[in-house]
């Protein structure tokens, strides 16, 4: 995933904390504050921040009190505890290059800065040009919103914090659906939190999780930047997606048909017992392919190789045994049964005993969260 360079926290003020709008906002765990003036001297904050089921927000009707050296502003959140917001006129150090904001800013525990227009390393020549021009405001755009979003999930991401980042890339792939990097990052953490086997209570997010919304996602972020094919060929993220016939079918390209894709596809995915049986003891039955071989291995962990071969898309498997002599089957890989995408299907070989299962399809771990 692109390393993201942060001057700071890139927040933007509508000039000083008495003006109609202000905003701020503050890194661990990465929250942000808007404030509205309503009428006088009452405001309407809304706080914001992530965790491990989604985005938190926090709404209260506040009134502001001025001090001599800062100002605060009290209420009652829609939480049903109270909410208090302190900003003082002071430099505010933020992460970065040790750029400053104007406010310190502490929102119910949570401490950040407030203040100039401070943003991605991408646009710092238009940050000059508002610094120079001695402008104070800054209406985002919808994709230097989605950019904050995902420099924000970004952080959380190379904490390790899947959970927390993927409704963060979600929402800036929601805000600016033309933005590549945040589809990519949200195909690579979704797959990541899959790979856990995690779940979200939010059913929304919970979705994202299944391996035809991580295709989707990833297969919008190629489409928006080509660039970004090559790189899901080899990121450490998405090994698991790779390993699945969607892939190759929606980001590669790759046809049943064409025999050297076929080997591919044979050889690179991972393939398992396919259908709704699975024994009550020992694991699903799978098949693996290597070079010119192959090899079964049954619910119990029993093995068995023998030789393949590829014509115009039909497969020849063939085994050779004591007990059974010279065995062969053919079959195909399917592009679409009506209930797989992709299945591996022999036909007759469990009744001959030449497999231990008909079928085989993509092996993905899919998180049940309709269980948790």
């Amino acid at each position: 995933m692109k390393k993201i360079l942060l001057i700071a926290l890139f927040f933007t003020t509508f000039g000083q904390s008495h003006a109609k709008e202000f905003t701020a906002g503050g890194m661990e765990p990465f929250w942000s504050l808007n404030l509205k003036q309503q009428h006088d001297n009452q405001y309407q904050a809304v706080l914001s921040y992530p965790n491990e089921t989604g985005i938190t927000t926090i709404e209260a009707t506040v009134e502001r009190f001025d001090h001599r050296d800062y100002t605060t502003y009290q209420g009652q959140g829609s939480n049903g505890k109270p909410f208090s917001i302190m900003t003082a006129e002071k430099p505010c150090v933020s992460e970065g290059k040790g750029d400053t904001l104007s406010h310190l800013v502490i929102v119910n525990g949570f401490e950040g800065c407030g203040g100039n227009v401070l943003i991605n390393s991408d646009d710092n020549e238009q940050a000059d040009n508002y610094r120079n021009s001695g402008q104070s405001t800054h209406k985002k755009t919808a994709h230097e919103k989605a950019k904050q979003l995902n420099t924000l999930g970004f952080r959380l991401y190379k904490q390790g914090k899947y959970q927390q980042a993927l409704p963060l890339f979600y929402r800036a792939s929601k805000t600016d659906s033309r933005y590549a990097l945040a589809q990519y990052n949200l195909a690579c953490t979704a797959a990541m939190i899959a790979r856990r086997n995690q779940c979200f209570q939010d059913e929304e997010l919970s979705h994202l999780l299944a391996l035809d919304s991580i295709t989707a996602a990833l297969k919008q972020s190629i489409m928006l930047d080509p660039k970004r094919k090559s790189k899901s060929q080899t990121d450490p993220d998405l090994a698991q997606v790779r390993q699945t016939y969607p892939y190759y079918r929606d980001i590669l390209h790759y046809s049943p048909d064409n025999d050297r894709q076929l080997r591919q596809m044979l050889e690179n995915i991972n393939w398992s017992q396919a259908g709704g049986f699975y024994p009550h003891q020992g694991k699903p039955a799978r098949i693996l392919f290597d070079s010119d071989s192959v090899t079964t291995i049954n619910n119990k962990g029993l093995q068995r190789t023998g030789r393949y071969s590829l014509n115009n898309g039909l497969i020849t498997l063939t085994f050779t045994s004591e007990n059974y002599g010279r065995q062969q089957i053919t079959g195909r890989l399917l592009d679409n049964d009506g209930t797989f995408r992709g299945v591996l299907r022999f036909s007759g070989a469990a009744k001959a005993n030449v497999l231990p299962f008909d079928e085989y399809t993509t092996d993905f771990t899919t998180p049940n969260c309709n269980e948790n």
